[in-house]
């Protein structure tokens, strides 16, 4: 499956393709090539702001209160570290 910037895709079928949790809004992939973010307009009520603020997309991450956990090796520090362990 060719992802297209712009186009509208199910996310069952990207995990179908690609594999990842289908639940969280973090989803490393298994061979570590490549993290998916998922976000929607229905997070707002749950705490959460994602959104473009120019050219950048501000996530707000795994977890609605207090500090964000970045050292877990789930979720938030596989975003955080997606570049580093990418390049393995």
């Amino acid at each position: 499956m060719k992802l297209v910037i712009g186009n509208t895709y199910k996310r069952t079928d990207i995990h179908e393709a690609y594999g990842g949790s289908r639940y969280s809004g973090i989803s490393p992939l298994k061979n570590g090539t490549r993290v998916f973010i998922f976000s929607s307009h229905s997070g707002e009520s749950h705490g959460y702001q994602d959104g473009w603020e120019g050219q950048y997309y501000f996530y707000t991450g795994a977890g609605q209160t207090g500090d964000q956990d970045i050292e877990s090796k789930k979720h938030n520090g596989h975003l955080l570290n997606h570049q580093e362990n990418c390049s393995r």
